[in-house]
């Protein structure tokens, strides 16, 4: 059994082609969406454990305490101005 496509309507391929490519197109920004989201989960527990790993002292020093670490991961301090001069949200 051989498939033979059809040369007398090369219109109806053109229309199967573009809804394949639309259908890879829509997994590429699945695949690119779903691989961010893993990079970004995984730098924010990459700093969560670094900040753990240090001393309740150096933790002091920096002004953050060990119960406010996944806070300050995810929206930095309230006192410090952010490097585009904005304040940081304040947390609640």
């Amino acid at each position: 059994m051989t498939l033979t496509i059809p040369t007398d309507d090369p219109a109806r391929w053109c229309g199967l082609f573009d809804f394949l490519a639309g259908g890879l197109n829509a997994a590429g920004r699945l695949l690119r969406r779903t691989g961010r989201t893993l990079a970004a989960w995984h730098r924010r527990r990459r700093a969560i454990a670094a900040l753990e790993a240090l001393d309740g002292r150096m933790l002091g020093d920096i002004g953050v305490s060990r119960g406010q670490i996944p806070n300050v991961v995810d929206h930095g301090r309230a006192d410090v101005a952010r490097p585009d001069g904005s304040a940081a949200r304040k947390a609640r």
